[in-house]
């Protein structure tokens, strides 16, 4: 370990390694840990996020002059130190397998007692902001508390030198009854900020504790009592108090930055919030109310950067898949002018970049401008885990999976709990053509999120590839069942007819595009979903007809169509493989092959 001859201690999640006496402790609990494999573990965490060999471990753990099936033993340490830490090689918390390559440690890991290392008396350099408690007794007042620690996220993600748990995260703790110290455990950061809130007519009380996981103590706590026109003084307040006791050294611009106020509009900041809150909920109804919001937000202070950049993802994320609600042609021009108006105020706001680098992406299908967007966002906010997930869409469609597994893990790192930040490591494993390790990453966050479409959808397709039919039809249904009877998703309907022209049951596939053909005459639905269905049936022609219109309609899964196995069946069509030319005639020269 680095050459210390010291007793050291090294702490991950609820876990304590201490390397001198060879024990793993959870939350002061010993585990039993057999010696290789606390021997893979010390020399995993010694470079956590970096590869380490299969080579490596074998020099480390087995002499030349031993004679061992190296490959099973090995095999059988990493499963018994899987087991010791409750871990999942097909969803790792700790422990990611690198195919033909080696293991990779994916938590951040903190030391005690090793010279030039974290200890104990170090300031925290992690932190997650939970949702504050409304105790007003109206559910009306949600919002407020929401959006008080959406704030101080926000302000907080600025700073690099600061791993901020992503929004969704956080807040899947919102009615938990663990403590602090356990939630911050859990979450591998080292410090929480939890608070309460009571509305009594104009008047808003919150209380607020900052606290140190390592050892639970209360680093910073403070009530305030306050007229409710002075919630942006209260926020204030409060991040200046905790970037105090986090001992964070900011340069004056990273000061100006976060001290910065977005807005001072009361009325718009609350009507931002509300937007926020409707945002958050993904669905088509809570949509179009954060839309009316952030509008409302416009008009009450119309140069409030967020408002633009809250529209901005409202439009954009309507008409892309899963979604797929309104027609890009009259969502994506939206989307880019909110998003533009928003760097216009504030050229450094992340959020509105990533926004941007999306419509270049799936609308004008400019990919080094995309590619310029997200890498833009990601220098401004390190921590904001969607200019991650959208860039790994973006390495997907350029054919960079390496760079899409990195980017899948960052998403991960950032955004744990969220149910893409769980699937999407899978979804790159199926567009890396690994069908079988995709459907068993799958499974479980299927069964931890079984409300999440994506999960289904892509548990679907990779049956397909694999030739299970019948398991993609109880995928895909699974799917449709999430959306209402008399709306159902057409993402999930069209794919569900896929499988059934692939399993050979004709008359249903018939019955769902006939379906389609009603929907459509009622609203806009999206080319590729006809495509689908037509590509199940083998009706070739059909597909392509529906490819010319998907690319009338600049549709966004364009992009992911060179690299989708579904699609194999058209490789050698003329008409595809100019389509997808068409599609990619903006990729630079030397990526253009592998897309």
């Amino acid at each position: 370990m680095g050459g210390s001859a010291i007793p050291t201690i090294a702490r991950f999640g609820s876990f304590e390694l201490h390397l001198n006496t060879g024990e793993l402790r959870k939350s002061g609990i010993r585990v039993r840990l057999p010696d290789q494999p606390f021997q893979i573990l010390a020399l995993l965490i010694d470079k956590p996020g970096e590869v380490v060999s299969r080579e490596q471990l074998r020099q480390k753990l087995w002499s030349d002059d031993t004679f061992v099936d190296f490959e099973r033993g090995l095999n059988r340490a990493v499963n018994k130190l899987r087991e010791a830490l409750c871990d999942s090689a097909e969803v790792p918390r700790f422990i990611e397998t690198v195919p033909r390559r080696g293991y990779r440690f994916l938590m951040p890991v903190t030391f005690a007692g090793r010279p030039g290392t974290a200890s104990e008396t170090t300031a925290p350099r992690s932190i997650a902001i939970l949702p504050f408690t409304n105790d007003s007794g109206m559910s009306d007042a949600d919002y407020l508390g929401d959006g008080i620690a959406e704030s101080l996220i926000y302000r907080f993600a600025e700073l690099p030198s600061l791993r901020v748990m992503a929004r969704i995260t956080a807040f899947q703790y919102r009615k938990t009854p663990l403590d602090a110290q356990t939630i911050g455990r859990e979450l591998n950061v080292d410090s929480i900020v939890t608070g309460r809130l009571m509305l009594r007519g104009q008047s808003l009380i919150i209380s607020a504790e900052l606290v140190d996981v390592r050892d639970g103590s209360l680093l910073w706590g403070e009530q305030y009592t306050r007229p409710l026109a002075d919630l942006f003084a209260v926020q204030d307040e409060m991040s200046a108090a905790i970037f105090d006791k986090l001992r964070l050294t900011l340069t004056k611009q990273q000061l100006d930055r976060v001290q910065k106020r977005p807005t001072s509009s009361l009325e718009a900041h609350h009507l931002y919030l509300r937007g926020v809150f409707n945002w958050n909920k993904r669905e088509l109804d809570a949509v179009r109310k954060a839309v009316e919001c952030f509008q409302q937000a416009q008009a009450a202070d119309p140069g409030y950067a967020l408002a633009h950049s809250g529209l901005a993802d409202c439009f954009a994320v309507l008409s892309i898949f899963p979604y797929c609600y309104i027609a890009p042609s009259e969502a994506m021009p939206r989307a880019k002018a909110a998003a533009q108006r928003a760097l216009e105020i504030d050229p450094d706001l992340a959020e509105a970049h990533t926004t941007l680098g999306l419509v270049n992406l799936v609308y004008e299908r400019d990919f080094e401008e995309s590619e310029a967007r997200f890498r833009r966002a990601q220098d401004l906010k390190p921590s904001y885990p969607t200019a991650h997930l959208w860039h790994c869409l973006h390495c997907i469609a350029t054919g960079r999976i390496d760079e899409a597994h990195e980017e899948a893990r960052k998403t991960h790192e950032f955004d744990p709990l969220s149910p893409i930040g769980s699937t999407l490591p899978a979804i790159v494993n199926f567009y890396d053509r690994q069908y079988e390790r995709a459907v068993e990453r799958l499974r479980p966050v299927a069964t931890l999120e079984p409300s999440y479409p994506m999960v289904h959808l892509f548990t679907g397709y990779a049956e397909c590839a694999v030739k299970r039919p019948e398991r993609a039809i109880a995928a895909f249904s699974n799917a449709l069942k999430l959306s209402p009877a008399d709306s159902p998703s057409v993402v999930a309907l069209s794919r569900l007819g896929y499988a059934y022209g692939l399993a050979g049951e004709t008359e249903k596939a018939l019955a769902i595009l006939q379906q389609l053909d009603e929907m459509r005459r009622r609203e806009w639905i999206p080319a590729h979903a006809r495509l689908f269905v037509r590509l199940g049936l083998k009706q070739f022609k059909e597909a392509l007809d529906a490819l010319d219109e998907m690319i009338e309609e600049r549709s966004d899964y364009l992009i992911y169509m060179a690299p989708h196995q579904a699609f194999d069946v058209l490789r050698d069509e003329p008409r595809f493989v100019a389509a997808m030319r068409k599609v990619h005639e903006k990729l630079p020269a030397r990526k253009h092959a592998q897309a």
